[in-house]
């Protein structure tokens, strides 16, 4: 089971020529989620592949920019150009549905004293043993692992782990943040975004801290996340000035499901479209 917690929520606006292409096709979260066979699988990723193909080679003939694909959770393509040059695609791919992406915003809030923290702590056996096991995402600006918070030797190694979006980011795991993923190549401005899974901004050391940082003592006293023995997987969806854009959150939870995180958590947020079953992040964490 995939739990989404939201530490915040903030307006977002359509972002002028960047759009998240539908295809008619269902993704892949429908078989996997009715136990369909590993040839099952293959078969519809194989197919999903094809009319991406087709949609993207129909795209980028209008002067359309398809930056990325995702197959998982969402069938579709993320893309930069204008509406009326991807409107004209639809005669030659399979395209359902074509929406703007949002602007995205991080925000803090004050979720973890209203969780019952300590309630949820005795029935796991005492703090010593609360999330042990478990792999949180955590969607946000970047993960601090020099932080005291995130520097435990007792955690056993994760088979597969660590994983990263480039070589270069596995410098930012170590044996609690498992995962290192950053999204700048779909970022508005990849200069104020940064070119790594760092954070340079605080927002998302500061959730994963809430979600699973070990107990240190703070110029504060004596703090700790609700799950002090979880994982953590750094998924930088927002840049070091706290914005982003949906088809970095899209893509971002394509990886996670995919890399077997338990947890996903957006501490980010924006107002949905008109209809949430028509807006393309619903549709991805629904699914």
């Amino acid at each position: 089971v995939i739990q989404f917690l939201a530490l915040g929520v903030l307006f977002g606006q359509p972002v002028p020529g960047r759009y998240i292409v539908q295809l008619t096709a269902p993704p892949l979260a429908v078989d996997l989620a009715k136990g369909a066979p590993r040839e099952a699988i293959a078969s519809r990723e194989a197919q999903i592949a094809r009319a991406q193909e087709t949609a993207r080679q129909a795209l980028e003939s209008r002067n359309v920019l398809v930056l990325t694909t995702v197959d998982t959770v969402f069938n579709g393509l993320i893309v930069a150009g204008s509406l009326n040059q991807i409107e004209s695609a639809r005669a030659a791919a399979p395209i359902a549905a074509i929406y703007p992406e949002r602007r995205l915003r991080a925000v803090s809030d004050k979720a973890l004293p209203i969780q019952k923290v300590p309630e949820a702590w005795n029935k796991a056996g005492g703090e010593d043993k609360a999330g042990a096991g478990i792999r949180i995402a955590i969607f946000d600006t970047g993960i601090d692992i020099a932080h005291p918070a995130f520097i435990d030797g007792s955690l056993p190694p994760v088979t597969g782990f660590p994983k990263a979006s480039s070589g270069s980011n596995t410098r930012y795991t170590n044996t609690k943040v498992i995962a290192a993923r950053s999204y700048e190549p779909l970022a508005e401005d990849e200069s104020a975004y940064g070119d790594d899974a760092a954070d340079h901004n605080g927002h998302g050391t500061n959730a994963a801290f809430a979600a699973a940082g070990r107990a240190f003592d703070s110029p504060f006293g004596s703090i700790r996340g609700a799950a002090p023995k979880a994982y953590l997987g750094n998924y930088k969806v927002l840049g070091n000035d706290g914005s982003g854009l949906t088809g970095a959150v899209v893509k971002a939870l394509d990886d996670a499901v995919k890399d077997g995180m338990h947890v996903i958590n957006l501490s980010l947020g924006s107002d949905l479209g008109e209809d949430p079953a028509t807006d393309p992040e619903a549709q991805a964490i629904e699914a």
